[in-house]
């Protein structure tokens, strides 16, 4: 009985990628390829032109141990950025914890110095002095007493027209092509308010106001 040859079946080629070596991205290094940048950066007042970021990167990937340090650095101004987020919450928190206390002792100061009257305390002066503002109901939105801030989509009808459109749209629930932005007119509500004028919605609140000088 003849013996079957054996057939030789060539090895699969077995593709390698190519790997960064992790433990070569000394801190050290990539920190100090940031600060390259910064002493770019720095003479251009902190900002860097895209040939000059485009050449950086092209440095950097000549090798895989220079883009090791650039994924280093990468990772790096990430945490920086998120530290940086986070402060920027923190510091907002505080600054409005400040604001609202600020608010509420000089709100129950304010009836003191008015009692009193001008008090001289060391170098500083505290006295009120009167305003007058114009206080406005939620939702007013009367076209005499508005002035146009923005007009979104613009279209190529009149204000007027326009605004017309957009009430009737309203009234029958269908999308427009442009959105008018208005807010009240405080200086010229005031000035008519004063003039014994009456706006509905509208009215005039005298405040007393600390300084300290």
């Amino acid at each position: 009985m003849a013996k079957k040859k054996a057939v030789s079946v060539p090895a699969e080629e077995t593709k390698t990628e190519t790997a960064i070596d992790v433990t070569a991205m000394n801190i050290y290094e990539c920190q100090a390829l940031i600060e390259q940048l910064n002493d770019v950066a720095a003479t251009n007042d902190g900002e860097l032109t895209e040939e000059q970021l485009q050449s950086f990167v092209a440095a950097q990937t000549q090798n895989l141990a220079s883009l090791g340090k650039l994924v280093g650095a990468i990772k790096l101004i990430e945490q920086g950025c998120d530290y940086c987020k986070a402060e920027e919450k923190r510091i907002a928190i505080n600054r409005k914890r400040a604001e609202n206390r600020l608010a509420n002792i000089i709100k129950y100061l304010t009836p003191y110095v008015k009692q009193q009257g001008k008090i001289q305390v060391g170098t500083f002066t505290l006295s009120i002095r009167k305003s007058t503002s114009v206080e406005v109901a939620e939702g007013f939105n009367d076209p005499f007493f508005c002035r146009i801030d923005a007009i979104k989509k613009p279209s190529a009808k009149i204000i007027e027209a326009a605004r017309i459109e957009k009430e009737e749209a309203e009234k029958e629930n269908r999308p427009v092509d442009f959105v008018i932005q208005t807010s009240p007119d405080k200086t010229a509500i005031k000035a008519l308010l004063e003039s014994g004028e009456t706006i509905r919605g509208c009215e005039l609140i005298e405040k007393d106001n600390l300084q300290i000088k």
